[in-house]
């Protein structure tokens, strides 16, 4: 009978503190901006515009959003195009592509608290042209800014973990 008691009291502890968890997620999106990367799938390879860092440092790919704090931001923007060497491994999560070409960029974006900003790319004339837009209304909050991808671009990591310090994201 103990240990009945015990166990239901462990189960109600841990739903409690889910929802605590689940509630103190939805406070910090509501004081803080949401950034979602661009990628765009096809049968020969993946287009990405992403947040290149986070906390100052080089941030790996993610499909999670990121939660930034509401002000002025100087963001860099990773542009990459992969190709598939196994078109069987597109949907996984280390893409099994290898970097076709590539460029970074940085935008300046005033964030606000609460908002939902998504990275647009649209490629056009050998050039990819990103902007930040406000989810909710598709309104830009950034000029769009093109760039040229390169195939032999930087990807040292030492170096664009230094150009992420220079940042404010």
């Amino acid at each position: 009978m103990q240990i009945g008691k015990l166990i239901i009291s462990a189960a109600l502890a841990l739903s409690i503190s889910s929802c605590a968890g689940l509630q103190g997620n939805e406070q910090l999106k509501a004081n803080s901006a949401t950034l979602i990367n661009f990628k765009q799938d096809s049968d020969s390879g993946t287009k990405v515009a992403q947040l290149m860092c986070f906390k100052r440092h080089l941030a790996p790919y993610t499909e999670i959003d990121r939660n930034l704090s509401p002000a002025a931001h100087d963001i860099f923007i990773r542009v990459v195009d992969y190709s598939y060497m196994n078109p069987a491994l597109r949907n996984r999560t280390q893409w099994g592509g290898i970097v076709r070409q590539g460029s970074y960029i940085m935008l300046k974006a005033p964030l606000t608290a609460g908002q939902i900003v998504t990275i647009q790319r649209r490629d056009k004339g050998g050039k990819s042209y990103i902007w930040l837009q406000d989810k909710l209304t598709g309104k830009a909050i950034t000029d769009a800014v093109y760039t040229t991808l390169q195939s032999q671009f930087n990807i040292d990591s030492d170096y664009l973990d230094k150009e992420c310090a220079k940042g404010t994201v």
